[in-house]
């Protein structure tokens, strides 16, 4: 073409000819996308609706070029005679590729392609055979098998691109409050509730809900008329060609109740109302360091039962994003299940286990619910040996029957592994109580089979093509090395040779295994890692791996200077202070109880908060249970108790004791007696021939923290703590 040709007034009207040619086969393709209702299930992958889709936009735009050149330059011209030959070839070849993936499905790529593309290739095959057989009076051969070819590839093109654009797993969320105002953080915390339910939906695309569509009216009635115009023709634009067939509405009535609404190329799909009620948290409290408040609480559990709904709708005809479901069927089961592994409900036991019993209730064939709600009952009942040889068993079947479900879907790899971890945990604290030594030899045996076969999938997962799956198995390497070593050979996993083992849980893990081989220093080694987690922390206090180093002298020193002192940003009533706190050096309760307002130059911490501060410590100091100390001074606290005179005074108040007791409850911990309390108040005493030598030391930089040998003026102890001369074992 000669580059004067381009700058012609022809060529340019040919292009505009050719753009409203093209945008009217869209519009006719857009309005085809509505014949997909709701019901019409898409059993294929990502990968092939775009072939397929894209295989129609291919036809249409090769198919708006014959046309232009049939108007521009009548029909028969040189160039109209080689568009239509051209399309007389696409429509032989479509017809050849559509039948290949049709009628062998499984020899030629493997992509079978939905039944409604015979009435396709039936549609290109009559126009080709009426192009060459069957030439229309007062036109040329040539001429109609242009005209025919043309005809059949905008056919197939049209319809092909529309099914394309009706079928496209992809959703609009809109969340609107109770004032009917539309939220996005509301909407963007739905849609991502959605994409990270158990394992993530492949191909599920969730564009945010606010956008030119969603503009207020006054937005629209400020802008200049020629702005109006151009809004009125997006407006039009993105309701023609939007792109998310999928449409969810959610309107929060209130903090405890919300309505869902889906549709799919606007037609109903479904809709339902969302109780908190119906997901089992009447009675329970979010923790007060959740965020949000109650209120936000509130609406993001029932938010997250409308992102249950939305996805397991979709799920019902987009089966691809069964995937990871690990047999869930019923939304209310699996908004039970994701509020219970999720915070802020995952630190409140209580919670968590009446969350998996919900969900296990209304769905029985989800294996992830079954799996969580077995872990949370392990933790919180206590019995005899055989209580735990039936957990085990329990976790065995489960086990069993997911490792054959993994083997051909890797959505059940994941859950899979976490099974098969808790198995071997089980199996370990199971072998340790056995009298019998061949009995706990086989056990752990056992325990290091399950260990191997979890090492295996770590790999297999590792070399997934999913990136999540990837990321997992990853992580899961380190542990799963050590579970199968149990303490010995276990090369460089948990030292400082690996970069993978530089996590806390890892070193903690592979120190319980050293401490019970006798490898006293390493343990501690890694401990020192470990214990800067504060859950590890908790676990170590009750953790009977280490009970060979709280044997000897040596070794339990150091211990328990890890792991003795509870952490000041534990108790709640010191929230508000946590900065300043921290500003200062204050973490142990003890080295609050040794200062004074003359060292603090904050106007937070004046002499009444330091004062204040300190009878909060002595209770946790004092406290009988020093397991419970910090749970039951921050229950204390609630109730306005910060000393040994408010302790008095709820003893004999049992109205205010009734609460504390149902707020422990609500956190699984042991209620306060009567006989606790007038224990603490003993404690709180210090002895009459100690009283003298109470001193205030001053702690500044560089002060050594006392001994935990010490005698301590709140508990009067000279020796160390008696919980360490035997720790309890509590099932994790």
């Amino acid at each position: 073409m000669a580059p004067n040709v381009i700058l012609t007034a022809s060529f340019w009207s040919g292009v505009a000819q050719w753009a409203i040619i093209f945008t009217g086969l869209l519009l006719t393709a857009r309005a085809v996308a509505f014949a997909v209702r709701p019901s019409v299930v898409w059993k294929f992958r990502t990968a092939q609706w775009w072939m397929f889709t894209m295989t129609g936009m291919a036809f249409v735009l090769a198919a708006a070029i014959p046309w232009t050149l049939f108007s521009a330059t009548g029909d028969a011209s040189d160039a109209s005679e080689a568009a239509g030959s051209a399309m007389l070839i696409v429509s032989f070849v479509s017809f050849a590729v559509i039948a290949a993936f049709l009628v062998l499905p499984d020899r030629v790529m493997s992509v079978p392609l939905p039944p409604l593309l015979w009435t396709v290739s039936a549609l290109v095959a009559a126009a080709s055979s009426a192009a060459l057989l069957v030439p229309a009076a007062g036109l040329s051969g040539a001429a109609f098998r242009g005209y025919a070819a043309t005809g059949a590839v905008t056919g197939a093109g049209v319809i092909v691109l529309g099914l394309g654009m009706g079928t496209r797993l992809s959703m609009r969320v809109t969340v609107r409050n109770p004032k009917g105002e539309e939220d996005a953080v509301d909407g963007a915390y739905v849609a991502s509730r959605m994409v990270t339910m158990s394992h993530k939906p492949r191909g599920l695309g969730a564009p945010e809900g606010t956008d030119v569509l969603s503009l207020p009216k006054e937005a629209v009635a400020a802008l200049p008329s020629q702005g109006q115009m151009a809004m009125s023709l997006v407006r039009f634009a993105l309701a023609v060609f939007a792109s998310a067939p999928w449409r969810a509405d959610i309107v929060l009535i209130d903090k405890d109740t919300a309505t869902a609404t889906l549709k799919r190329n606007s037609g109903m799909a479904d809709s339902t109302i969302i109780y908190r009620s119906e997901l089992g948290l009447d009675g329970f409290e979010p923790p007060s360091d959740s965020g949000g408040g109650e209120s936000g609480t509130s609406s993001h559990d029932v938010l997250t039962g409308a992102a249950a709904f939305l996805l397991m709708r979709l799920s019902e005809v987009h089966p691809v994003l069964t995937s990871g479901l690990c047999g869930a069927t019923r939304w209310r089961g699996l908004a039970c299940q994701i509020l219970a592994g999720t915070p802020p409900w995952q630190s409140v036991p209580a919670a968590a286990e009446q969350l998996f019993a919900k969900a296990v209730d209304n769905d029985p064939d989800n294996d992830a619910a079954w799996l969580g709600y077995l872990r949370s009952r392990a933790g919180s009942i206590q019995g005899p040996l055989q209580t735990e040889q039936r957990y085990i068993e329990r976790l065995r079947d489960l086990y069993s029957d997911l490792r054959d479900k993994a083997r051909t879907d890797d959505g059940y790899l994941a859950l899979t592994m976490r099974a098969a971890r808790s198995l071997v945990y089980a199996q370990h604290n199971y072998s340790r109580l056995l009298p019998n030594p061949e009995e706990r030899a086989k056990e752990s045996s056992a325990a290091r089979g399950i260990a191997r076969e979890l090492r295996d999938m770590a790999v297999k997962a590792a070399d997934n093509p999913d990136r999540g799956l990837q990321k997992f198995g990853k992580a899961m390497r380190p542990s799963a090395e050590i579970l199968c070593s149990d303490g010995e050979n276990c090369r460089d996993y948990g030292t400082r040779k690996d970069d993978s083992c530089r996590a806390p849980y890892n070193n903690y893990l592979r120190a319980g295994f050293l401490a019970e081989a006798g490898k006293h220093e390493e343990a501690l080694s890694c401990l020192e890692i470990a214990l800067g987690s504060k859950e590890l922390t908790n676990e170590a206090r009750a953790d009977i791996s280490f009970e060979s180093l709280l044997a000897k002298r040596k070794y339990r020193t150091n211990l328990v200077d890890l792991i003795d002192h509870p952490d000041v940003s534990e108790i709640e009533a010191f929230r508000p202070y946590e900065r300043e706190l921290a500003r200062y050096g204050f973490r142990h309760p003890g080295e609050i109880l040794g200062t004074n307002h003359r060292h603090s130059t904050s106007p937070h911490l004046t002499e009444a908060t330091l004062a204040w501060m300190r009878g909060i410590c002595r209770l946790v100091e004092g406290c009988p249970s020093e397991k419970h100390a910090i749970a039951w001074t921050n229950l204390l606290t609630s109730e306005d108790v910060c000393d040994a005179a408010g302790l008095a005074t709820l003893r004999s108040d049992e109205e205010r004791l009734r609460r504390v007791n149902k707020r422990a409850e609500a956190h699984q911990v042991p209620p306060i007696s009567r006989r606790n309390i007038a224990d603490w108040i003993a404690r709180l005493r210090p002895p009459a021939g100690h009283r003298k030598r109470i001193r205030q030391p001053t702690i500044g930089r560089g002060t050594r923290r006392p001994s935990v040998h010490a005698w301590h003026p709140t508990t009067g102890r000279t020796r160390m703590p008696a919980r360490y001369a035997k720790v309890r074992r509590v099932f994790r």
